[in-house]
């Protein structure tokens, strides 16, 4: 059985008699405590996401990032805390969490086509042996046409580029008709030019579900999130979309300095070491 909700010290969501009741939101997670063995992950997180908020998560490599995104769609659980996905265990709302991992990799003769992998978003939405019905037709060409894959359909996965197959991936979840979609870096495969168009296509996808986006690109993510949050295995979070010096420094540990150059948006160490 699910503990009662405890008051976050991180964003709160406080109710009075004379407020209208509250939605459930999209995400919520208290006291979340995770270890591998003797190591620690994840301590005490606790955090509430509503609908259609897109929510920018960032922290350094070996901060739990990765591991907090697989206890949000189920697939860890967590050794102390609670976590509700729109109201449910993460494992029975798995049908509305559209997962996106950072390496997502097919064998380049394995014998899938694109469209096909769109199609599997569907699955959920089919009777056992039944055809395809027009809806599932109709879910899966706009799924392909939001993410510009149109001209794909007929390629095998396993010959596409990285940016491609995270477009495919994703189209898969919208196929599916989720309402949170969580991804991994998934510009980690990307130019500077496709990925300004690609954070285009995530801020058009916001209007229409809630998103939780982890990158290392701090100064991308501050022109399309709607809200920024530190994570190095204590989450650092207060609604807003700005980071300021302090949480920086509460969450690496020493103060960062941002640089923009041929490579921008990367935060930089006191002596030079990639910290982001």
């Amino acid at each position: 059985m699910l503990a009662p909700m405890r008051r976050s010290p991180y964003n709160e969501r406080i109710s009075g008699p004379t407020e209208e009741p509250m939605t459930t939101p999209a995400l919520l997670l208290d006291g979340v405590t995770l270890s591998f063995g003797r190591h620690p992950v994840l301590e005490d997180v606790s955090l509430v996401v509503e609908e259609g908020e897109f929510l920018g998560l960032i922290g350094p490599n070996g901060a739990g990032k990765t591991a907090l995104l697989r206890v949000i769609t189920g697939i860890l659980t967590p050794d102390r805390g609670r976590v509700e996905v729109f109201g449910r265990a993460p494992q029975k709302a798995r049908g509305r969490v559209g997962y996106v991992p950072q390496y997502a990799r097919f064998e380049a003769d394995y014998p899938i086509r694109v469209r096909d992998v769109v199609f599997m978003g569907r699955l959920a939405h089919r009777r056992l042996l039944r055809p395809w019905s027009a809806e599932d037709h109709v879910q899966v060409d706009e799924a392909m046409r939001r993410m510009e894959i149109e001209s794909l359909a007929h390629r095998e996965v396993g010959h596409l580029s990285g940016g491609q197959l995270q477009r495919v991936l994703i189209a898969r979840a919208l196929a599916s008709q989720a309402r949170l979609l969580v991804l991994d870096e998934p510009t980690a495969s990307l130019d500077s030019q496709m990925d300004a168009r690609f954070y285009e296509q995530l801020r058009s996808l916001a209007k229409d579900m809630t998103i939780i986006l982890v990158s290392h690109d701090i100064g991308v993510l501050g022109q399309y999130v709607s809200s920024v949050a530190c994570l190095n295995r204590r989450l650092h979070y207060h609604g807003s979309k700005d980071v300021d010096r302090a949480a920086i420094a509460a969450t690496w540990g020493s103060d960062v300095d941002l640089l923009v150059h041929d490579h921008p948006h990367r935060i930089i160490g006191e002596h030079g070491e990639e910290c982001l």
